[in-house]
């Protein structure tokens, strides 16, 4: 393609197109009063009443197909790109457990797939602790490794180590 060539590409969209997509988008079933470009924005004005709200200065309704287009076709240049939505990051809710060694995975009463650690195994096995203290030991082990565990995460790691040591037991 030569320096001087130049491409252009004109996109025409009927405005009566254009309405029916934000009729459907907000629900409106009023009639279209006007429809005009301001600020490099298209702008549909529903009902008969003015923008302010005053009912003294009524609107000309008329049929979207007799609307006319109001600005040039360099305005379309100018409109703004839409808006590109962020979804906000969802954090993840799982437990630091690096550096623990896995000493068994295991199908619990549950039916959950649960991974038992060596930090627990060796803190309950053979000891004598009472269910507050046990639930201690563990709250404690996730603390050191930099997690703030709730009282379903302490629940689970607890509940699963002793399943884990009573099918050890048993064998």
């Amino acid at each position: 393609m030569a320096k001087d060539e130049e491409v252009i590409m004109v996109v025409r969209v009927p405005l009566s197109r254009i309405e029916s997509e934000v009729r459907q988008r907000y629900t409106v079933s009023i009639p279209l009063a006007s429809a005009t470009m301001q600020d490099g924005f298209l702008v549909f004005r529903f009902g008969s009443s003015s923008p302010r709200g005053d009912s003294a200065h009524e609107v000309k309704t008329e049929p979207a197909e007799h609307l006319a287009w109001v600005g040039d076709s360099s305005s379309l240049d100018r409109l703004p790109p839409r808006p590109v939505r962020m979804r906000r990051q969802a954090r993840r809710n799982r437990m630091r457990t690096r550096g623990w060694g896995i000493v068994a995975k295991i199908v619990n009463s549950k039916g959950q797939t649960a991974t038992i650690y060596e930090p627990f195994v060796e803190a309950l096995r053979g000891k004598d602790l009472s269910h507050g203290g046990q639930e201690a030991a563990v709250a404690k082990i996730l603390k050191q490794n930099g997690n703030r565990p709730g009282r379903v995460s302490i629940d689970y790691y607890l509940s699963n180590t002793l399943e884990y040591l009573t099918k050890e037991g048993r064998r």
